[in-house]
């Protein structure tokens, strides 16, 4: 199931998409007339944490059966223009992996790093799709980097490789928006990478159970409609379960923390002079079986 958070004037739903229609997960379920215990605890129960919880599983299916019914004017699906919310509200932890994709640098085996490259961003740089970038006033130099995000669903500590993706809840696209001159400040890129937009999500969270191989997905970028970043997450140098595995090694993993999993070699990148994102670009990042996360830029006011 693809769920999503969204906004209508001042009221934050959850919802999910299914055929380019925004259905209402509340009025979805109340449709169904499951049991009042079950509403409760889902009004009260993160998206993260439901996404590995049986009944609702079993209940999403159900969803999907029934969707092909609902059709506007029906009050379950949403016409009016909705404002996208990052699927996950509050994360608690975004962990980013650095160098995940070989390079010409790197393509030797003898130069691919033995561990993964990890720094962090902060809750404040999440926004969602169709959310605007804002380029920060101390900065020119701005880049983009689409990535596959890995949102966990339930508490992982030292848990083993085979069973890494037992605690994922689901996909989602990020892109890891980085000030390369404020990164180079120091030997740290964090930085350059903790700037308020700094980090989009979306446009929804795609339930585990719909991407079984997360290590064989196409991505791809567009910067104004132009391709600038194309490869498969296969090609990245740590999966996804080394990832979970890895980290969860080095801190407890909880629901809501996310990974971003790295970025493909991008046109333009070192020796050849890096593109930049500037106020009135449109910067789209599409992986396969998720979705397009597109977003504006635009310049840091008062």
């Amino acid at each position: 199931m693809k769920i999503l958070q969204f906004q209508v004037e001042e009221e934050i739903r959850i919802g999910y998409l299914y055929n380019e229609k925004v259905i209402d997960l509340v009025s979805a379920l109340e449709h169904l007339d499951v049991n009042k215990k079950f509403l409760r605890r889902f009004s009260n129960t993160p998206i993260e944490i439901l996404a590995l919880d049986t009944e609702f599983s079993q209940i999403s299916k159900k969803l999907i059966e029934i969707s092909d019914e609902i059709e506007p004017p029906s009050d379950l699906v949403y016409q009016k223009k909705i404002r996208y919310l990052s699927p996950v509200s509050k994360p608690g932890k975004i962990i980013c992996v650095g160098l995940n994709y070989p390079s010409a640098k790197n393509s030797d085996s003898l130069d691919l790093p033995h561990y993964p490259i990890l720094f962090h961003k902060v809750a404040s740089s999440v926004i969602g799709h169709n959310q605007s970038i804002k380029i920060p006033k101390i900065s020119k130099a701005v880049q983009y980097e689409g990535e596959l995000a890995v949102v966990i669903g339930e508490r992982a500590k030292q848990v083993s490789i085979e069973s890494a993706l037992d605690y994922v809840a689901g996909y989602t696209i990020a892109n890891d928006v980085g000030a390369i001159d404020v990164q180079e400040r120091s030997t740290q890129w964090t930085s350059g990478k903790m700037f308020d937009t700094f980090c989009p999500l979306g446009p929804t969270l795609v339930t585990s159970d719909e991407i079984p191989s997360p290590e064989d997905l196409g991505i791809s970028t567009k910067l104004n409609g132009v391709l600038v970043q194309s490869a498969s997450t296969g090609e990245m140098i740590f999966g996804v379960r080394e990832l979970v595995s890895y980290i969860s090694e080095l801190t407890t993993l909880e629901p809501g923390d996310i990974i971003l999993t790295g970025s493909p070699k991008k046109v333009g990148d070192f020796p050849d002079p890096r593109i930049l994102l500037k106020p009135g670009d449109l910067i789209s990042i599409d992986i396969e079986k998720i979705g397009l996360l597109s977003n504006s830029v635009v310049a840091e006011v008062e």
